[in-house]
């Protein structure tokens, strides 16, 4: 919805550890929507990603970006 380009999704599992990753073409970083309204209809995604998991980042890639973030195993 956001990237408005293919994308790819990984997950792997690792040490305990499930780490998702998704890359687009989009160059654009997200951000974390603190600024979000009440009435607003998204904007919340990363907010909730940033709540539930043990670490989360984005890096750039050529082309594009990659958002990636990490669940601990045993809580999911």
């Amino acid at each position: 919805m956001h990237a408005r380009t293919s994308l790819q999704v990984q997950l792997t599992i690792h040490d305990g550890m499930v780490h998702i990753a998704v890359a687009d073409e989009n160059e654009d970083l997200p951000r974390v929507g603190h600024d979000v309204g009440e009435e607003d209809e998204g904007g919340r995604g990363l907010l909730l990603v940033e709540l539930l998991s043990n670490r989360w980042g984005c890096e750039r890639l050529p082309p594009g970006k990659r958002m990636w973030f990490e669940l601990d195993a045993k809580r999911t």
